[in-house]
């Protein structure tokens, strides 16, 4: 079976998007006979804006072509902004097209052409069960054709390693410290990732563990004001938001950490949970979102409601008194969500070619 991929990025290690893509892409190809299609990879087989793809004509001119010399048996989009050049490709060549839904760009889709487009795909395939329910609710997609496909993580890369204690002083912090680290884009549209509650808690937080320290590792133009925030409550000397870090370095980051939290309303699963989990870190996350899925409704890690102040202090303070053992913790998570668990899901996806009822009603 030929199945082609589109892709928003093959080769770059920026967004849980494009992180998804290359393991989606890597597992698949031990199934089928895969070619990738990229949007933003320029010179190899890419080209355009993700936020709009049907209006970039070099985009729908490759892609189209492409289907039309090979004539795939499916196609597969790794973000659903690509679903309405696909689904033109559908109505033109009767070729199948799936869909891969993240988080909030597929619970809340305002672009009407994006809808439409959506009622044609053949399978969604979410990364967690709050995507799924999300979706469902929207009346978008029935739920009989929602299926589950959850996030992996790099499994060598984010693995058990001594504390970096140079790493800590290049930014200097005290390698002493109790840490809390966030990694995320600090980008005024993602608020809901949770960070401003994190600081809002700290200084309660440091009355019972006055050595702790918050690291934020990631940029965006929500930072200036991230900052402010910082420095109004008093807090320079506790938190440090460190900006967009090396590939080498980023692992390093959470092999310092004491406490991974991202406790916000709007992640889609939240593949940083599971870069945590790879290093032994303990975690905490939200009762309200994909991050749910990611700890495994609390046998992973702790859930409190974002907005509640005292919950969230309380769930940071009982998650840094708890023992943990790492090495347990990683294999946990290794087995719910490691790249065999993530391989093996998609070869019972793809490998039998099995499809759904035609949608031939609905294009």
């Amino acid at each position: 079976m030929l199945i082609h991929v589109w892709v928003p990025g093959r080769f770059d290690r920026v967004g849980g998007i494009q992180a998804f893509s290359r393991f989606f892409v890597e597992a698949l190809t031990a199934t089928c006979d895969v070619r990738v299609l990229s949007l933003h990879d320029k010179g190899r087989d890419g080209c355009g804006d993700v936020s709009t793809p049907w209006r970039n004509l070099s985009f729908a001119r490759m892609v189209f072509f492409a289907a039309l010399r090979d004539r795939p048996d499916r196609i597969v989009l790794t973000h659903l902004h690509f679903a309405p050049v696909a689904k033109i490709i559908a109505l033109l060549l009767r070729i199948p097209f799936d869909v891969v839904a993240h988080g909030v760009e597929a619970w809340r889709i305002d672009r009407k052409i994006v809808r439409w487009s959506l009622k044609s795909a053949e399978r969604v395939l979410a990364v967690s069960k709050t995507t799924r329910e999300r979706m469902y609710e929207s009346g978008l997609v029935p739920m009989g054709r929602i299926q589950l496909l959850p996030n992996t993580a790099d499994e060598d890369r984010f693995s058990l390693r001594p504390l970096d204690a140079v790493l800590l002083s290049r930014f200097g912090i005290n390698a002493a410290s109790r840490f809390l680290l966030t990694v995320c884009r600090l980008d005024a549209s993602e608020q809901y990732k949770g960070y401003d509650g994190v600081i809002r808690a700290l200084p309660d937080v440091i009355q019972v563990f006055p050595d702790v320290h918050y690291i934020l590792v990631g940029d965006g133009d929500d930072r200036p004001r991230v900052e402010r925030l910082i420095a109004d409550l008093g807090l320079r000397s506790r938190v440090t938001c460190v900006g967009r870090v090396t590939d080498s370095d980023l692992p390093l980051f959470y092999n310092a950490a004491s406490l991974f939290l991202m406790p916000g309303w709007g992640e889609g699963f939240g593949i940083v949970f599971l870069e945590a989990l790879f290093s032994g870190v303990p975690c905490l996350g939200s009762v309200t979102d994909g991050s749910k899925d990611a700890l495994c409704h609390g046998e992973l890690g702790v859930l409190v409601h974002p907005g509640d102040d005292a919950e969230l202090v309380e769930g940071i303070i009982s998650s840094l008194r708890a023992p943990t053992d790492r090495v347990q913790l990683r294999c946990a998570a290794l087995e719910r969500f490691g790249l065999t668990a993530f391989r093996g899901r998609v070869k019972e996806l793809f490998a039998s070619g099995e499809t759904f009822p035609s949608v031939s009603g609905s294009v």
